[in-house]
């Protein structure tokens, strides 16, 4: 493995993935993370499309690869190299690639740079992450939440709590380990968010900061949580892949009892959002428009047939004006 190569790594939530990641990103390379439960034929073509050399996984897990293949449970850590790579590496080398869900067609991968995460998790202006913090691992590791939850807690001197796939999805199970490892700032997507609120509120009194985002926020069920747990700070979120988790957060103050809506609230630091007209000129406020997110992130392809229908599409979504790089979610 070479600076600046992609290493896949097929892994649940676990310390051998938070482990992996920290020895991907020490040896100058991107990890790719991918899917465990995602069907055979989206990993080869991940696995293909991203160029990744090496896969690390578990013995366990059958997968057809034309890859190097690392099983973490079958290797020999005493028969490795015990010295510091110690490699210099700039804030513009790729830390990762995360591949979009393909909603709207092959999914895409986006190479996020080491000045993108720094951008999400140290002076934000929307989180204050600091070294009491522990900081809940639920997020799919394929899904870019995941790098607010790992490097957030890691960056800032806090610890990371790993939470497996069936304890997030059993409500008490979830509460009971929130409340034992002393988590304080949690991230859900909105619709588990959303559930959770309803049968398991107290869940959450520990919580300093619970963050939502991923799909449209529900007025109900932020009023439920703030009328239950007043000292609580909420935040919800908003970013496609290519910004790194969010572009724009929102800290509601108390929700009217009519209001149907959460906004998605203002720029992180070191970002930039503009609302523009069909002509791309700048709108002023209370003016409906097109909401342009400013990227530190690219999606690419590889092979040559991928490549034309992938800069066809991206060049909807992508433009240089008013200042480069923009995105149109």
């Amino acid at each position: 493995m070479q600076p600046g190569d992609h290493v896949a790594l097929l892994l649940p939530r676990s310390l051998d993935l938070l482990v992996s990641q920290l020895a991907v990103s020490k040896c100058g390379a991107a990890y790719v993370p991918l899917d465990v439960n995602a069907p055979a034929e989206r990993l080869g073509f991940m696995l293909a499309d991203s160029g990744a050399p090496v896969l690390l996984s578990h013995s366990e897990r059958v997968l057809e690869a034309a890859v190097q293949r690392v099983d973490l449970d079958r290797l020999r850590f005493d028969r490795l190299a015990g010295h510091n790579p110690n490699l210099a590496l700039s804030s513009e080398a790729v830390a990762y690639v995360m591949y979009t869900s393909g909603s709207t067609g092959a999914p895409k991968g986006v190479r996020v740079p080491h000045r993108a995460i720094t951008r999400l998790v140290i002076n934000n202006g929307y989180a204050d992450f600091n070294p009491e913090d522990r900081v809940a691992f639920a997020s799919n590791p394929a899904f870019d939440a995941s790098t607010l939850e790992v490097w957030g807690p890691l960056l800032n001197g806090g610890r990371v709590v790993v939470v497996d796939h069936a304890t997030l999805l059993d409500p008490h199970a979830f509460g009971s380990l929130l409340e034992r490892t002393g988590v304080s700032l949690l991230f859900l997507t909105t619709s588990l968010f959303n559930q959770y609120v309803q049968l398991i509120p107290q869940a959450f009194k520990g919580l300093r900061m619970l963050l939502c985002g991923g799909e449209r926020a529900d007025a109900t069920a932020f009023r439920r949580i703030q009328a239950e747990l007043p000292h609580l700070r909420l935040v919800n979120g908003y970013g496609p892949t290519e910004t790194t988790t969010f572009a724009v957060t929102h800290e509601p103050g108390e929700l009217a009892a009519d209001a149907d809506s959460v906004p998605i609230g203002r720029p992180l630091s070191n970002t930039r959002v503009y609302v523009l007209d069909a002509l791309g000129q700048p709108l002023p406020v209370g003016v409906v428009g097109e909401l342009y997110i400013g990227v530190m992130a690219w999606p690419w392809a590889t092979s040559t047939v991928r490549t034309c229908r992938r800069r066809s599409s991206s060049s909807t979504r992508f433009t240089s004006k008013p200042t480069a790089p923009l995105r149109r979610p």
